[in-house]
């Protein structure tokens, strides 16, 4: 079992520009995979606090807003999972929400995101075994034993 899964590191790289459909897949046509949490991740930090939408429309209902900085004063930054032109010049992307309950996910126009940043390094917890694992675009580069929260205080599973 996963428990946790923490990006490291980002570099800065513009998006894929072309939207694509691999056969046989089931998301519609227009719209781009931006992130598999495994082997690539890319983020963004807002430029302004924008709605985040639960379909790519701006008459769709609204779920919540754009955050420009953490409870604790850093830059907020949002991970991208897909892109979908919904018509010229019209591009939405779906984010993670980084607010409770975990697991949260909303549509945000484009241009409310700033640079996507590519990363493609993962420190996976795998708190059964009590092991990390850092990998590089999906190879292992490290491993170790690690401790983790006891049966009072476990370790919060989740993506992070």
């Amino acid at each position: 079992m996963i428990a946790v899964l923490v990006t490291l590191g980002a570099v800065a790289a513009p998006a894929a520009a072309t939207p694509v459909r691999p056969a046989g897949a089931k998301t519609p046509l227009g719209t781009e995979r931006l992130s598999n949490e495994r082997t690539l991740t890319r983020s963004a930090h807002p430029l302004y606090r924008a709605p985040l939408r639960r379909a790519p429309a701006a008459s769709s209902r609204r779920v919540g807003r754009l955050r420009l900085q953490t409870e604790d004063g850093y830059p907020e930054l949002y991970l991208a999972l897909s892109s979908r032109r919904v018509a010229p010049g019209a591009v939405w992307i779906k984010v993670r929400i980084p607010a409770r309950p975990n697991g949260q996910k909303g549509w945000v126009r484009r241009e409310a995101l700033g640079l996507l940043h590519v990363v493609r390094t993962a420190l996976v917890i795998d708190t059964r075994r009590s092991r990390a694992t850092l990998r590089r675009a999906g190879k292992r580069v490290w491993r170790a034993w690690v401790g983790h929260g006891a049966p009072g205080t476990p370790t919060p599973t989740g993506r992070f």
